[in-house]
């Protein structure tokens, strides 16, 4: 029997994780912020901003570990600089040296793929501990490989994808214009299929591996088949992209208080109308891995779970 540890298995991605993991008969201990229940056989508490707290019990007769726990991409100001680099650099190092002494097999590191662009403090932090990951696989006598996925879609989803939906059900998100943009993401179902592939498969040692579904998305794709699963008329219409900008431009120098109450200016539009882009080639190539699912696919999934909660 394999025996795996999942950090921050309470989360949308870990959960499923350990779920998946136990059903294909993997023993799972979970590394838990906080005492909980969930799809794992044993749990341990701790915290990546306490170093006390991370001990080689933890690690103990562990053969794989996938490492998930720290802070995720948030909007710009909700975290410092300095936070991200305890947390996604430093709790990470500290993880991956008990894992080197404890003689685990192999670490799977769950990155991002904003890694490939350093501009952001978080795209940062996941960079340097990627880094120090694969130095770590050069120096000792342990297997790494690290995901990057893109968006990540399913019936639990959270942050940005989650308040697309809700304010389109809601008649807050205004139809957008087709701009051509391409988004890529990747259903969480994918996902795990993939991050339990590498944890078997001989030949992923000091990879690097974007995990898409295959496809891209414009944003105007995307509100057309959210109001659709939503069980809403189709608009035929959208604001200019002028218009648009020129209200994100009005509202950037608004007051704190009112962009709070409206959250739109230059920065998001960017996000909104723009490209986020990338490919799952080397994956498919190096492992003979396939997606299942788009978007689409998944979308009835992902409206009926946001029904039954709203």
């Amino acid at each position: 029997m394999n025996n795996c540890l999942v950090t921050g298995a309470t989360g949308f991605i870990c959960r499923s994780l350990c779920h998946a993991l136990q059903t294909q008969g993997f023993h799972v201990r979970a590394l838990t912020r906080r005492a909980e229940m969930g799809p794992w056989d044993e749990s341990f508490i701790g915290d990546l901003q306490d170093k006390a707290q991370l001990t080689q019990d933890l690690v103990k007769g562990i053969d794989t570990l996938f490492h998930l726990a720290g802070i995720a991409h948030a909007s710009d100001g909700k975290y410092s600089k300095q936070e991200y680099w305890t947390i996604n650099v430093e709790g990470t190092r500290q993880l991956v040296n008990l894992a080197i002494e404890a003689g685990v097999k192999r670490f799977i590191f769950f990155s991002s793929v904003l890694a490939s662009n350093t501009t952001s403090d978080y795209g940062a932090s996941k960079k340097a501990a990627e880094e120090f990951i694969l130095s770590c696989a050069h120096d000792h006598c342990i297997e790494v490989c690290i995901l990057r996925p893109a968006l990540v879609y399913g019936p639990s989803i959270k942050g940005n994808l989650l308040s697309m939906v809700r304010a389109i059900d809601r008649g807050w998100f205004p139809p957008v214009p087709e701009t051509k943009n391409k988004r890529s993401m990747v259903s969480l179902s994918d996902l795990i299929d993939v991050a339990i592939l590498v944890a078997q498969h001989p030949a992923v040692n000091r990879n690097i591996y974007c995990v898409t579904d295959g496809k891209t998305y414009s944003t105007r794709q995307m509100y057309d088949g959210i109001r659709a699963a939503l069980g809403l008329k189709t608009i035929h219409w959208s604001i200019p992209k002028g218009i648009l900008i020129l209200l994100a431009k009005l509202l950037d120098g608004m007051s704190v208080v009112l962009r709070k109450t409206l959250p739109f200016n230059s920065k998001v539009l960017d996000k909104l109308l723009g490209s986020a882009e990338y490919s799952s080639h080397a994956l498919e190539t190096d492992l003979k891995w396939k997606p299942r699912l788009s978007f689409y696919k998944v979308l009835p999934d992902i409206v009926s779970a946001y029904k039954s909660l709203n």
